[in-house]
């Protein structure tokens, strides 16, 4: 896992982009993706190609693949999502990222309570990390270990992504070498 501060350069304009958007239950959901608790915005890809594009570089080259090379595409899968205290379900939301190299989530509203960030657990159920909510910091982590939200707060404002092909120069990166 990784923890970086000020991801975005412009955070207020992701969100301002964000908050333009409309966010839907997973029940309600026409073309859900994974189960989630809270809501979502369809895939940023769908809603504005040039925003996905530059938010795919901003946390991609900078902070994954750590250059900055001409030749890099990428296969990610991105959405905010907003999670409310009414959210939380009545079981646990620990779970795994399936079919992806890497998942991330993004902070993006200001003042919260910082116990409302994200846990990792070992195999055993075991807490193994949390990273506070904090404005404009970002949380990468591998998708095979168990994680969930640490708190359900009123309106929880994330961007959250899974990398699911990253090739660099021609070369198809693995979990192994992202993590």
């Amino acid at each position: 896992y990784k923890i970086v501060d000020n991801i975005f350069s412009n955070p207020y304009d992701v969100v301002e982009f964000a908050n333009k958007l409309r966010y839907t239950l997973f029940e309600d959901n026409p073309h859900p993706t994974g189960n989630y608790a809270g809501r979502r915005t369809q895939p940023i890809h769908e809603i504005n190609k040039d925003a996905f594009e530059q938010l795919c570089k901003a946390i991609v080259l900078p902070h994954i693949i750590r250059e900055k090379y001409e030749d890099v595409s990428w296969n990610i899968s991105m959405y905010f999502s907003r999670i409310y205290a009414i959210d939380q379900p009545s079981v646990s939301q620990i779970h795994t990222d399936q079919k992806c190299l890497k998942a991330g989530i993004i902070y993006l509203r200001e003042g919260i309570d910082p116990s409302s960030g994200t846990i990792l657990y070992n195999d055993n159920g075991k807490k193994i990390k949390e990273c506070k909510n904090k404005f404009n910091r970002g949380f990468f982590y591998n998708p095979e270990i168990k994680h969930e939200p640490a708190k359900f707060v009123d309106d929880r404002l994330a961007l959250v992504f899974f990398i699911k092909n990253l090739i660099v120069k021609g070369r198809e990166y693995t979990l192994e070498d992202l993590n």
